[in-house]
């Protein structure tokens, strides 16, 4: 197995339960998070991939996007999960599922889902 394909399966299980969650208690467990990035990080570990830029990377977000919970804009979860995709997948790669799943989220919020 290639570390690509781990990591791509672990996200989506993590994002699956997150929203899984997400949906029948609304909000998402920090345990969920937690073990989430632990378990990229093994595979991080694993296959020897460097772990000080995704990581800050992560931090990074997490900080720029503070504002936008303080001010109710955005929630917990929403920054958490988006730390957690830039530290599976970090650069453009990343930004791109991020972006493509707000796109998602404006379609369901304006169709009335």
């Amino acid at each position: 197995m290639t570390s690509l394909f781990m990591k791509q399966s672990l996200i989506c299980i993590c994002l699956f339960a997150g929203g899984i969650s997400d949906l029948y208690k609304a909000r998402v467990n920090n345990a969920l998070i937690m073990t989430s990035f632990l378990l990229i990080l093994g595979v991080r570990l694993v296959f020897l991939e460097e772990i000080a830029y995704p990581l800050s990377l992560s931090l990074f977000t997490a900080a720029v996007l503070f504002p936008l919970y303080k001010f109710r804009l955005m929630g917990a979860a929403d920054i958490k999960i988006f730390a957690l995709i830039l530290f599976a997948f970090p650069g453009m790669d990343g930004l791109e599922i991020i972006f493509y799943g707000l796109l998602m989220a404006a379609v369901f919020n304006i169709s009335g889902r």
